[in-house]
């Protein structure tokens, strides 16, 4: 009776072993797709098709084999033929059953049968399945992430292929861990890294924007504050009023992930004059304590004004302004359209201009830029560079108020022959030499009022044919004059320019320019777009129009 138990165990213990030896083969089992075709209904498959292309062959239907392997140059072994990789195509071999071997490295090999008949053609297309090994990754923390080869896993138990792997994981509150891991076998593995945990502290208090103009729109004054904990803690965001200490905003926090984002939404906060903050946080974890700071401005005003101006000191369709950027902040513009003759369409040049412009402290800017005139004439296409200053006497305190600035700009340019076709708006009128500018302007409420004289010197002067060879100096006035109405994130402006004969010459030409120019400054991104349209016009010549667009970005 013992000995009877005893076998009936044992057979159950076998049946067991048999079962998960098939259910393992069942897991790693090639995908085999095999078709028959013959010809009438044969259909060349896309990769054949593509190396026939590329060798020149002309194809047609044979008694033969195909083999198509998803993985790349797998070696094929069929019977009574030499070793082939794929993918193999055999045409003509004798009516029969093969044997097929498919093996590749980091792949467990297949092996099958196929049964090749007169007049058909046997296409065989095979998946094999990559050795993998599976890891259990212990003791991982609640908000941990493992990534695979740079690839992120789902849960902490997971597939690893044959070969170097590299595995690391990442914790809030934890150094990140990496490990190279090599997978040889089959064998399931339980990795239990040991994370070293982080103290606590801030890593640092980021705000996207440090100063508020108040007349800005609504989008423009929600500032979010970043915060960056280096370890789960608690703690309170504090901002104040640097002048009297005054707390116009609080709160207490948890700090359960690597970036916590505030919102200050200076709409709902009453704000008068010029203010400095301080903003504050604080934190702890019940061992150790963190405390960051950073200060936010607020201003009257809106920065609309100097993101419109194109140059900031130069320019046609918006006369250079008094305002200056804030220390600190820099502006990159470009512009580009057509500009021709309403006589001579076909006679245009293409402009492109790009500046960069920055205060290096809050009464003075600097600013640098190239400008490429594109002409169907070689002759007329050039490329300039420029360099240009501005300084502030005073600006207006507030919303209204008068403003006065002088602006000194250098620049060359390269050769164009016909002047005539400067771009009216270019902030240097293309030409080599001096500009002087003293924008003087008045701002009250939503509307600015600009008047800007200005002097240049030059060898050459617009209109003149000749270039630089023309013996001769040039010096002459534009008087110009903008209005621009801010509502929202928009503004429109229109400005005017008269530009005054060459005094070194007898004329009695008196060149007009006038300009429109539609802004727009779409949410917080710090970009800004404009559409632009003027023209020039002299009495007895054909006018000069010019539209296209602007696009600035302020950081």
């Amino acid at each position: 009776m013992n000995r009877f138990i005893k076998y009936c165990l044992l057979s159950c213990l076998l049946s067991q072993a048999v079962f998960s030896l098939h259910s393992q083969e069942s897991q790693i089992k090639e995908t085999i797709t095999e078709k028959k075709y013959s010809m009438d209904n044969y259909v060349r498959s896309p990769l054949f098709k593509e190396q026939d292309l590329i060798y020149g062959r002309n194809v047609s239907f044979a008694q033969g084999l195909e083999i198509i392997c998803l993985q790349d140059k797998v070696k094929a072994e069929i019977s009574g033929y030499e070793t082939l990789y794929t993918p193999v195509d055999l045409n003509n071999i004798s009516s029969g059953v093969y044997t097929v071997k498919l093996s590749k490295t980091g792949y467990y090999p297949a092996e099958f049968r196929i049964t090749i008949s007169s007049r058909e053609r046997t296409s065989v297309e095979v998946s094999l399945v990559p050795y993998v090994c599976r890891l259990t990754v212990e003791g991982l923390p609640e908000n941990g992430e493992i990534f695979l080869n740079n690839q992120k896993m789902e849960n902490d138990v997971f597939d690893a292929q044959r070969g170097v792997n590299h595995l690391r994981i990442s914790a809030f509150g934890y150094e990140d861990y990496s490990e190279i891991i090599y997978i040889s076998d089959e064998n399931e593995r339980i990795i239990a890294p040991e994370l070293i945990k982080k103290e606590f502290s801030f890593h640092e208090l980021k705000l996207n924007r440090n100063t508020i103009w108040l007349n800005d729109s609504r989008s423009q004054k929600i500032v979010r504050i970043s915060l960056f904990p280096q370890a789960p803690g608690r703690g309170e965001i504090r901002i104040s009023r640097i002048s009297d200490g005054e707390v116009i905003d609080s709160s207490e926090l948890v700090f359960d992930k690597s970036q916590i984002d505030y919102y200050l939404d200076f709409n709902l906060i009453e704000t008068s004059g010029e203010n400095r903050f301080l903003v504050t946080l604080k934190g702890t974890d019940g061992k150790n304590s963190s405390q960051v700071q950073t200060e936010l401005e607020i201003k009257k005003g809106t920065k609309s004004v100097w993101r419109n101006n194109f140059s900031g000191f130069s320019g046609f369709l918006y006369s250079p302004t008094a305002d200056s950027l804030p220390a600190g902040i820099s502006q990159l513009q470009s512009i580009t359209g057509p500009v021709f003759q309403t006589d001579e369409v076909e006679n245009m040049i293409f402009p492109a201009i790009f500046s960069l412009r920055t205060a290096i402290f809050d009464n003075l800017e600097i600013g640098a830029g190239a400008a490429l005139y594109i002409s169907p004439d070689l002759n007329e296409t050039s490329l300039g560079f420029f360099a240009s200053g501005k300084y502030i006497f005073f600006q207006s305190e507030g919303s209204n108020g008068f403003s006065l600035a002088t602006g000194l700009s250098v620049n060359y340019n390269g050769r164009i022959s016909a002047y005539s076709m400067i771009p009216s708006y270019d902030p240097f009128s293309g030409l080599s030499g001096l500009s002087i500018v003293t924008p003087l302007q008045y701002r009250i409420h939503s509307f600015t009022f600009v008047l800007t004289p200005e002097f240049r010197f030059s060898p050459s002067y617009p209109g003149i044919e000749g270039g630089f060879s023309a013996a001769s100096f040039n010096i002459w006035n534009y008087f110009r004059a903008a209005i621009s109405l801010d509502f929202g994130n928009f503004s429109l402006a229109l400005s005017t320019a008269l530009q005054s004969p060459s005094y070194m010459k007898r004329s009695s030409q008196w060149p007009f320019f006038i300009g429109l120019d539609l802004n727009t400054t779409p949410g917080s991104s710090g970009f800004s777009f404009s559409f632009y349209g003027g023209m020039r016009y002299l009495r007895d010549e054909a006018l000069q129009i010019t539209s296209g667009f602007s696009a600035g970005f302020i950081f």
